[in-house]
Formats: C-alpha cells, structure tokens, sequence
C-alpha cells in the first residue's frame, strides 16, 4: 500500500490532498532515500487524528504542535 493510500484511508472526509514533496518529488535530483509527503487538511483536528492514527506514540517526531 502507498503512503498516499495509508493516508486516505485514515483521513476519511477530512483530508483535502496528499502531495509528495522534497527531494524525491523532483525528477534527476539527488535524494535522500525518504519520501516526503503533505496531507492538506480541513483543519487541524483531522490533521492530528491521522497523524496519530499512523505515527506510533514512540516516535519522536520534528512536527510541532501550533500554539494560540
């Protein structure tokens, strides 16, 4: 299954878009061996709620949390 996928599948009627981004988006680049992808969401709640769904509570992530 496809990261794109995995993604859809846990976002339901939240998610606007999955886009893959970096390095490995770009054709004759040299690329790190990760692929980097965006989920555009309808707010921030569904955003959280799939990256919880997919990303075990033991890994440390660089995301941040938005304050305000």
């Amino acid at each position: 299954m496809h990261v794109r996928d995995r993604i859809r599948e846990a976002a339901g009627a939240g998610l606007l878009g999955v886009f893959h981004v970096g390095s490995t988006a770009v054709e004759g680049l040299p690329a790190k061996p990760v692929v980097d992808v965006l989920g555009v969401f309808e707010d921030y709640d569904a955003a959280r709620g799939v990256a919880d769904a997919l990303v075990p509570r033991s890994t440390t992530s660089s995301a941040t949390t938005p304050t305000g």
